[in-house]
């Protein structure tokens, strides 16, 4: 019975989960970054300054930098 309500979630529901890395401090040896992690249902907009989502409880999140940042998408289901 699991595995047919598996297959339907997977169906209809998307989930992804992003990761982010922030840049902190740059040196010439070494690379100090944040690491910020959401789960969103839909991602409208991703670029290195850029990137537009909504989470599984329906708030969207903008994150807009003027430095580029590192991300790192999963898709859940």
């Amino acid at each position: 019975m699991n595995k047919i309500l598996d297959f339907f979630r997977d169906l209809f529901y998307e989930e992804y989960e992003v990761t982010i890395w922030f840049k902190v401090k740059e040196t010439e040896f070494k690379r100090e970054s944040t690491k910020k992690v959401f789960h969103f249902k839909e991602i409208t907009k991703k670029s290195q300054t850029h990137f537009v989502g909504k989470t599984s409880s329906g708030e969207e999140i903008v994150i807009k930098t003027t430095e580029p940042f590192d991300y790192c998408i999963r898709k859940i289901h």
